[in-house]
């Protein structure tokens, strides 16, 4: 059998047409079938072709539920670039033996069920597939393509030395001992040039780890890789037939409505929580993820329980809230105003109101690439309306005047600047700029208050902040309008040390915030510092924000 010039060029340029034309697969019981996409797949393909299309190297890092046919997909996009293109090199590294041989049985499987006009094979054995002549006597004529696919696992000594590649494929690279050391050598063998590719895909694995850190860093956009994460949801096989009488949850109810869940999502979620996870829900959120801030599982205990953090993302979307986007600025008489730009910093809530009093929560950085963010936090002191919050990378003798700006923009807020570290700075710059700002008061002396510009975050003082924020959300006297900040109480943990943010990820809006509300705190209620632990309500009061 032959094929025609027209249909060569079409499956070249169609990855899409080949796959499901000529490649046939295992499924779960064992039986060959035609390789028909699911949804993550071509969730995969489009997001590598987009890249493709731009002339852009293709670099992409992906976080998903089990299962979900991520490594198929990639390694029948690498199987046809090696087919249809000579003198490819493609390399797919995994984890352990048994994934590897895994990955390397399934793309024996695409080559062996292929049409005749499949490309001459020379070597497939169980870590390679060389497309070449393996007639040496005729190699003059017809070398082949001279193309191949290299499987090997992350601990192999392979995976440590130098090679030239052109696509590489990572799989559950959350789950390699040393993925800092692999990935330096491997991303040097591969050009970082249009047509190639590096693809990291796992589940996620604990937090702290190389798959986590370079994932994070993506969605911040502090280095070249695209990521995409991909929801349980979009498998149809993950659903069970609904039984007679089948009731959900308050929590299954919220989860529903939050992330668009039919019946029969609703009773394979709650059976395999059941059978798989052992009862935890956190163990299914990181198999199973609905979101990528919720995939990764610290080593302790999560601060903020999961049915806050549905509550606050359930309110953003049945609230449709949208902010404005943009940045504060001013003319030459010192006149602030707000510029709508959808590339900005500034996310407003809610505009300001003459004679309201409001309150900034500060907390500044070191403004540096990879860094922590600095990041204001903006609360109505009565009613602890959200108003807007600015969260950027930036050095703090600039971000001093930021605050500045939307301390002024706020009706001369109150300034809340944390004053560790960089704060310090922030503090200094504004002292001759500013005039509204929060004092500590510190009762070392019952005949003598003290009082210091801005809040110290210690220990103990963290602990309580927290907390303090943590019965607001409860009560509903605070309700975040941010995603970002919700998403980032997702990051706070509790371990034998105390209360921290997970190893590589970020609490920068969730500390200005708990900074924000304890001004309000102490400014609405006298002698707050000194009283708040024997009242009978901790220190807080009802609010006034109708929800």
């Amino acid at each position: 059998m032959t094929i025609s010039r027209e249909d060569f060029e079409r499956i070249k340029a169609d990855p899409q047409y080949f796959f499901e034309t000529f490649l046939y697969i295992e499924n779960k019981d064992g039986l060959l079938v035609k390789f028909i996409l699911k949804p993550a797949q071509i969730l995969i393909l489009n997001q590598i072709l987009e890249l493709e299309e731009q002339g852009l190297p293709v670099r992409i890092i992906i976080l998903k539920g089990r299962q979900l046919g991520c490594s198929t997909l990639i390694s029948a996009y690498m199987f046809w670039k090696t087919i249809t293109r000579s003198h490819r090199r493609s390399v797919i590294v995994s984890h352990e033996n048994k994934s590897a041989q895994f990955l390397l049985n399934m793309i024996t499987v695409f080559y062996d069920e292929m049409p005749e006009w499949k490309p001459l094979r020379r070597i497939s054995n169980r870590n390679e597939l060389w497309l070449s002549n393996p007639d040496k006597s005729a190699k003059k004529g017809n070398k082949g393509l001279r193309s191949r696919i290299i499987i090997f696992t992350a601990d192999s000594k392979q995976a440590s030395r130098a090679f030239n590649f052109q696509y590489a494929h990572c799989s559950e690279i959350g789950f390699w001992q040393n993925a800092s050391g692999v990935m330096l050598s491997l991303s040097q063998g591969v050009p970082r040039k249009a047509d190639t590719m590096i693809i990291l895909e796992s589940t996620a694995n604990s937090t702290g780890n190389y798959f986590e850190r370079t994932y994070l860093a993506a969605k911040a956009g502090d280095n070249d890789y695209k990521p995409l994460f991909l929801c349980w949801m979009l498998e149809p096989e993950y659903r069970m037939p609904v039984p007679d009488g089948f009731e959900p949850t308050e929590r299954e109810r919220k989860l529903i409505k939050l992330y668009d869940m039919d019946m029969e999502q609703v009773v394979w979620m709650r059976h395999t929580i059941a059978t798989e996870c052992e009862g935890s829900e956190e163990a299914f959120q990181q198999e199973y993820p609905f979101n990528d801030e919720e995939a990764f599982i610290a080593q302790g205990r999560k601060f903020f329980p999961p049915d806050v953090i549905t509550e606050a993302k359930l309110y953003i979307k049945d609230k449709n809230i949208i902010p404005l986007i943009g940045a504060l600025w001013e003319d030459e008489h010192e006149n602030i105003e707000f510029i709508e730009n959808p590339e900005r910093e500034l996310k407003i809530f809610n505009v300001p109101e003459k004679k309201r009093e409001y309150v900034i929560g500060v907390d500044a950085a070191e403004g540096v690439t990879g860094g922590t963010y600095s990041v204001a936090q903006v609360l109505d002191m009565e009613s602890w309306q959200h108003m807007a919050v600015w969260r950027s990378r930036i050095r703090p003798v600039e971000f001093a005047n930021v605050v500045r700006l939307l301390g002024y923009y706020f009706n001369e807020a109150l300034l809340a600047v944390e004053r560790n570290n960089h704060g310090l700075v922030v503090i200094s710059e504004l002292q001759d700029e500013y005039f509204n700002f929060y004092r500590q008061r510190d009762f070392e002396h019952r005949e003598k208050v003290k009082e210091e510009i801005g809040w110290w975050t210690s220990d103990k003082s963290k602990n309580l902040m927290l907390n303090k924020l943590l019965k607001a959300l409860r009560s509903k006297d605070l309700i975040i309008l941010d995603e970002v900040t919700v998403d980032e109480l997702n990051r706070v943990i509790v371990t034998e040390t105390g209360i921290m943010v997970s190893e590589g990820s970020y609490d920068d809006t969730v500390m200005a915030l708990a900074v924000a509300v304890m001004a309000c705190l102490q400014y609405a209620i006298p002698d707050f510092a000194e009283e708040e632990a024997s009242m009978p309500d901790g220190g807080m009061r009802k609010s006034r924000y109708l929800h």
